[in-house]
């Protein structure tokens, strides 16, 4: 059950799009006063969203990105972006981390506060300016705590990603 579900979605033509998810997104983790807790498969930005996520992570509310390592990404063209941007992404004052499950993740949520967020918009420029995407935003306990043990369950298979490598976790080996 929920209370109450809020649709946002690029435009629906063709070709080049205003980034209407994207600013979307970026107003409800601006609005956040808790917690800010993004899964996407890969970051691919461009300098006004490195500045935005810079920005919002200024704030001071604890906020985190879970996307696939390398090892496990299934998308060379972001999967080399990243590794091209890591310390672009890192300088944001974002908490990266990667996962290193068994499988390709191409999960799209986020946690906003009490906001529980899923659709298929993807943190990268395509899905920003190009394709048409979508994100629902639930209200209510319950699927928000279906949702956190999701990713929560994830993120115990992923590492903190630093300025010097990975930080040790218990259980997690970077994979090559």
């Amino acid at each position: 059950p929920v209370e109450h579900v809020e649709l946002l979605s690029n435009p629906t033509g063709i070709m080049r799009k205003e980034p209407w998810v994207w600013w979307q997104l970026m107003a409800l983790m601006g609005r956040a006063e808790e917690r800010v807790f993004l899964q996407t498969p890969y970051a691919v930005l461009n300098e006004p969203m490195y500045q935005a996520l810079e920005d919002l992570a200024a704030r001071g509310v604890p906020f985190d990105l879970q996307l696939n390592s390398v090892a496990v990404g299934d998308n060379i063209m972001a999967s080399s972006d990243y590794v091209h941007n890591k310390q672009r992404l890192l300088e944001t004052g974002v908490t990266v981390w990667e996962w290193f499950g068994d499988y390709s993740s191409h999960g799209k949520a986020a946690l906003i506060d009490d906001l529980a967020v899923v659709g298929s918009y993807n943190f990268d420029m395509r899905s920003t300016y190009l394709d048409t995407e979508m994100m629902l935003v639930f209200y209510g306990d319950a699927f928000y705590d279906l949702l956190e043990a999701n990713l929560m369950e994830m993120e115990a298979q992923c590492l903190q990603v630093s300025e010097e490598g990975y930080l040790p976790r218990a259980g997690v080996e970077p994979k090559t």
